[in-house]
This record gives structure tokens, C-alpha cells and sequence, in this order.
């Protein structure tokens, strides 16, 4: 059996117009390239309701809307290493909207922000700063051949050529 699509309102408009000039169902169809029975089913809804629009759907409401989704994104934005737990209270205490920690994050999905893991690394101690100083301080007054860069060059290019060593 076929996946029905779904007709726009333009369409059902169309069809409803053509009938009231005067076409019969099966001229329609043939006209708009659909079937009768989609023809005869906007038919019938017009005459029931009075208009050709879809009924609203069921579901679940959102729990937030448009404008508290945006200041979840700002709060996230603004404290990059907020979590979850910490944006659903920050929401909480500023709107009285109660939600999850799984809503958040799906709110803040659906702006393109993932949560992760900050990457461990070790801190640079005293020993490691000194070391660097004096390797810089070393290499402060070197010329262009003396670093083995070549190209225009100024202290700052010939530095960071020699850190990415």
C-alpha cells in the first residue's frame, strides 16, 4: 500500500475552489494529479468542519517555550562548564519552569551545543615557567640564520618557529 502525502493547504484550497465552480470530483482529480478519494476526503471535510486545514495534533506540550529555550542557551554560553543540573536550577529559579537535566540537554542539542569532557592536562608548575623563560631568553637575540627560518621574519615568527620544534 503507498505512503499518502499529505496535500498542503494551497492544494485543498484549489480543489475546494474548482468544485464550487462547478467540476465534478473526477475532473478534479484528473486536473490536480491525485485521486478521487483524496478529492472526495477534502470535500467532506469542508463540509463538516468548514475548513480544509489539519486538526491540531496530539502529543505532549512542551515543557519550555521559545523564550525560555533562548535563556537556556545564554545561561549554557556564558558558563561553558555549567552542567545539566546547574542550567535546570538556574531556569528554575529565574522562570519557575521545572524541567529535567534530560530536557536541558536536548534543548541545548537542538542549538548545536554538546556536552563534553574537558581534556585533563597537567598545569605548567614554577620549574616548568623557568625553564621556558630561559629557553626564550636564550634564543631572544637570534637572527634569521641562526634559527632556520626562512622567509620574512620578525622576533615573534622566529620564536614561534622555534616552539613548534
Amino acid at each position: 500500500m503507498p505512503k499518502r502525502r499529505n496535500l498542503s493547504i494551497e492544494e485543498r484550497a484549489a480543489v475546494v475552489t474548482l468544485s464550487e465552480e462547478g467540476y465534478s470530483c473526477r475532473s478534479i482529480a484528473r486536473r490536480q494529479k491525485i485521486s478521487l478519494c483524496a478529492v472526495q476526503g477534502i470535500l467532506r471535510k469542508k463540509s463538516e468542519t468548514g475548513t480544509v486545514k489539519d486538526k491540531s495534533r496530539s502529543g505532549r506540550p512542551r515543557a519550555t517555550t521559545a523564550r525560555e529555550d533562548r535563556l537556556l542557551y545564554r545561561t549554557s554560553l556564558s558558563n561553558r562548564r555549567a552542567t545539566s543540573r546547574l542550567l535546570k536550577r538556574a531556569l528554575q529559579d529565574s522562570t519557575g519552569c521545572h524541567v529535567s537535566s534530560s530536557t536541558v540537554r536536548r534543548r541545548l542539542n537542538s542549538f548545536g551545543l554538546k556536552g563534553c569532557v574537558a581534556a585533563k592536562k597537567p598545569l605548567l608548575t614554577e620549574k616548568h615557567k623557568k625553564k621556558r623563560l630561559e629557553w626564550c631568553k636564550e634564543r631572544q637575540d637570534w637572527t634569521q640564520e641562526e634559527s632556520g627560518y626562512e622567509g620574512e621574519a620578525t622576533k615573534d615568527t622566529i620564536l614561534i618557529v622555534l616552539l613548534q620544534r
